[in-house]
């Protein structure tokens, strides 16, 4: 397997000490080991803000793809997450509106979000941890 070098921010790198990066590699490998992931089984996810004010001067989709989220008005901000597996397989698009979590998304919203896009509510617009449950 070919590894590149990947620079880590400023933040990022005073809030960890060279032996703790050290330390979570060698917990992943063992990680990955112990329950023999394949490329296949992992993934790389990110989650970005998107302001609702600036969207109509920004794009949100795949690099060589059109896409485009059709947004309401009364809405602030969305999260939203896309993920890719070592082999490339693209999970469905994921968007995060603030509002009652448990109430449905409108359709419209994810009309030309691409395939299988999915969306819910939380009260902030933001990830919580049962977004995931």
């Amino acid at each position: 397997m070919h590894r590149k070098v990947v620079h880590i921010d400023i933040k990022r790198a005073k809030v960890a000490s060279p032996d703790e990066i050290q330390q979570w590699v060698e917990s992943l490998g063992e990680t990955i080991k112990q329950y023999n992931l394949k490329d296949a089984d992992m993934a790389n996810c990110d989650e970005t803000g998107l302001d609702l004010q600036d969207i109509v001067k920004k794009t949100y989709g795949f690099v060589g793809e059109s896409s485009e989220v059709l947004v309401p008005q009364d809405r602030r901000r969305v999260s939203a997450m896309v993920a890719i597996t070592q082999t490339g397989y693209r999970f469905p698009s994921f968007f995060i509106y603030p509002g009652s979590p448990g109430t449905s998304v409108d359709p419209e919203w994810l009309e030309d979000a691409g395939p299988q896009a999915m969306g819910v509510h939380t009260e902030s617009g933001y990830m919580d941890t049962p977004t995931f449950k």
